[in-house]
């Protein structure tokens, strides 16, 4: 766990081969730490992410959106 980082939502498809995960921070410094976390759990074992995007979340100012996605096949 880390603190500050919440996971909001996750979408898993195309039978279970590909993976977005949405979410939120108080600090993007934070992200790469949330990332490595994530890649060390046996359920993302040989997974890589391709995709980053972040954003402004415009319901709390104060923190920063951010989706996560695996290659798209």
């Amino acid at each position: 766990e880390i603190q500050g980082v919440r996971l909001k939502k996750i979408t898993i498809t195309q039978g279970a081969s590909k993976f977005v995960l949405s979410g939120e921070m108080n600090k993007p410094k934070q992200l790469p730490d949330y990332i490595t976390q994530l890649s060390q759990e046996e359920v993302f074992s040989g997974i890589s992410f391709e995709m980053l995007e972040l954003y402004r979340d415009n319901e709390n100012n104060r923190s920063i959106g951010f989706t996560l996605a695996t290659k798209s096949e």
